[in-house]
């Protein structure tokens, strides 16, 4: 029991963060749809013609899904014309992590559209909780 129970929870924990993962994954093609629309990454507010959760932009149901998470809340910013993030932080995922930072980057590095994601302390938030594409 004092092995399969910490194992059991790594496991539960990994299991809900890698549900945030692919909610902010999935978010790619609106993400790039959106910067394609309007010439860059969305803008966090309401802005005419420019937010990210503008009624009927490609990204709204993208903008609604991540902050409607079970796991964590979301805030977005646009960091440059080019860049869009997504900062996480987990809540019920785990007693070691909650409260903890996860940012998913949306970005155009010379005409090629990215996705990456990283936690933002790699001490607190180690890769076993974090699938492959996360590890830093």
């Amino acid at each position: 029991a004092a092995v399969a129970l910490p194992a059991y929870q790594d496991y539960v924990a990994k299991s809900k963060i890698t549900s945030v993962i692919a909610s902010a994954s999935s978010g790619k093609s609106a993400m790039f749809d959106r910067y394609n629309e309007i010439g860059s990454m969305p803008t966090a507010d309401a802005a005419a013609g420019t937010g990210i959760q503008e009624a009927n932009s490609t990204s709204l149901g993208f903008y609604n899904t991540m902050n409607g998470l079970d796991f964590g809340s979301a805030a977005y910013v646009r960091t440059s014309a080019t860049v869009g993030t997504y900062t996480i932080t987990l809540a019920n995922v785990n007693g070691n992590i909650n409260g903890e930072t996860i940012v998913f980057t949306y970005e155009d590095t010379n005409g090629e559209l990215k996705f990456t994601c990283k936690a933002t302390d790699k001490a607190k938030v180690p890769n076993k909780y974090l699938p492959k594409q996360c590890h830093t």
